[in-house]
């Protein structure tokens, strides 16, 4: 049987004041498994007040995935996809030199056209959801552009699509891009309404490293007449942490249906030709739906949430009040870059300072438990 070592964030009453949430966040302890056969590593989080966790309806960081492959629907490590989309692409599964895999957006074998690859998950109606996903431009040409290092004119990408039905269309069906580009700028936008102006791709986006993407809506209790909560974060290298959280108009309007049942990675690419053959591509894709959809796990790469350049959320597989087991791949925290958990309530709060995660932890020889404190 294999061995745990335990690390306990104790905070004062001091540092528990400078939190953003209660002091149910302290005292936590986090074990850690033996790695799998395919390289995923459970973690154990026990503690108090976690409340109810999100209903994760999938999750694919593609690591299941053999690489140079046709993406499949049925390797994620949560759910399944549940088919692609209208057009005739079909991502590619790439390799990175660490070891991280990802899916292509455009079909590379189309050398000359576009081709959308787009993976559609349907699920049970919700008026609430959270998705997360990494996005990077390998030769550093966003779809679209006229030259590397810029953004194209015009409404053009469109990075998800979250939809009510399976048209996409002014037909008083609800549907929202989170987000769409619109000249550089970053639009909770659809066919029947716009939502709101989240901010200036320039201001978040990285060409030349990964971008961790987190977009949610949580309806207010009349969808139409009571306002919700709009909620955007972004993390990179270049830029670092961004959240944004808006809580002044309603997430649905009158007229249109109050409910969505799926989404699309991605959207569209966009009209019009580029300067060159552009690729994108997605990992780590996060959905969460139902009323605790902003419950969650966040893995980063500081102690202090605000200070983090690369922030990406990993399913539960396990969610009670005193317990939250999750699974993250090797290749996201055994490559020596420290490693911090956050836990995020469902109505978005959580503590500034994270958990280490302990990359040795499960050592054979015993051990006694180390200590990590914050005075």
């Amino acid at each position: 049987m294999f061995q745990l070592r335990i690390i306990t964030l104790s905070l004062s009453s001091a540092a528990l004041a400078m939190m953003a949430s209660t002091s149910s966040f302290a005292n936590q302890e986090l074990s850690r498994s033996e790695t799998d056969a395919e390289g995923y590593v459970s973690f154990t989080l026990s503690g108090s007040g976690f409340g109810e966790g999100p209903n994760v309806v999938i999750f694919d960081d593609f690591q299941r995935a053999p690489a140079n492959t046709a993406t499949p629907l049925d390797r994620s490590l949560i759910g399944s996809w549940t088919r692609r989309g209208i057009y005739a692409g079909i991502g590619q599964i790439v390799e990175e030199v660490d070891g991280n895999r990802a899916t292509t957006l455009n079909d590379p074998q189309y050398r000359d056209v576009q081709m959308n690859a787009t993976l559609i998950k349907e699920f049970e109606s919700a008026q609430n959801i959270y998705i997360s996903w990494s996005a990077k431009t390998p030769n550093q040409i966003f779809p679209r552009a006229n030259a590397p290092y810029t953004f194209p004119s015009g409404s053009t990408f469109k990075m998800t699509w979250l939809v009510d039905g399976y048209n996409i269309q002014r037909d008083g069906f609800f549907d929202m891009v989170l987000p769409t580009h619109v000249s550089g700028g970053a639009i909770f936008d659809g066919n029947e309404f716009t939502l709101e102006y989240v901010s200036g791709f320039s201001s978040w986006w990285d060409f030349d490293n990964w971008v961790n993407i987190s977009a949610g809506l949580l309806a207010g209790e009349d969808p139409v007449n009571d306002n919700g909560v709009i909620y955007f974060r972004t993390s990179s290298e270049r830029h670092g942490t961004a959240e944004r959280r808006s809580t002044n108009r309603p997430i649905f309007q009158a007229g249109v249906t109050t409910q969505f049942n799926q989404i699309r990675f991605h959207g569209w690419s966009g009209n019009g030709q580029s300067c060159c053959s552009w690729q994108m591509y997605y990992d780590n894709i996060y959905v969460a739906t139902g009323p605790n959809a902003f419950a969650r796990i966040d893995i980063a790469d500081s102690p202090t949430y605000s200070d983090a350049k690369n922030i990406v959320t990993v399913p539960a597989t396990s969610w009670s009040e005193s317990q939250i087991t999750f699974k993250v791949h090797e290749s996201m925290i055994d490559t020596g870059v420290p490693r911090y958990v956050f836990k995020i309530d469902k109505d978005g709060n959580y503590s500034e300072t994270g958990i280490p995660i302990c990359a040795d932890c499960t050592v054979v020889a015993p051990a006694p438990p180390e200590l990590a404190s914050i005075d």
